[in-house]
């Protein structure tokens, strides 16, 4: 609902820091400067992520499932509040890297095989 919406944006602005999964690396380096350590370990990133997997793309789905353009819009709708959580925090990440000196995340959301 809209009122949890609200609320989890406001316990997301009580955290000392956000991480971003799919820029894993660049937030533990930010955890480990807000903790004040000193070295911060990285993580391979064969570890993070594993091949691109075509079929897991939208159009790849709608097609393999007989999907048509109604059930895409469908779940758009069932997905915004979600995704307007996850934008919140992503511009919550981007402040907090830039306060630390750190880059901000990337502008790339989309695997390149979707795009």
């Amino acid at each position: 609902t809209r009122a949890e919406l609200t609320h989890a944006k406001e316990l997301a602005l009580s955290f000392a820091g956000i991480a971003l999964l799919e820029e894993y690396n660049e937030g533990l380096s930010a955890f480990c400067k807000l903790l004040g350590w000193p070295t911060c370990p990285k993580v391979a990133s064969k570890q993070l992520r594993g091949q691109h997997a075509e079929h897991h793309g939208i159009a790849n789905m709608m097609r393999k499932y007989g999907y048509g353009p109604e059930v895409l819009a469908d779940f758009v709708d069932a997905a915004q509040l979600s995704t307007e959580l996850y934008y919140f925090g992503r511009e919550l990440y981007r402040a907090q890297q830039l306060r630390l000196g750190l880059p901000p995340p990337s502008p790339g959301l989309i695997p390149p095989a979707e795009r």
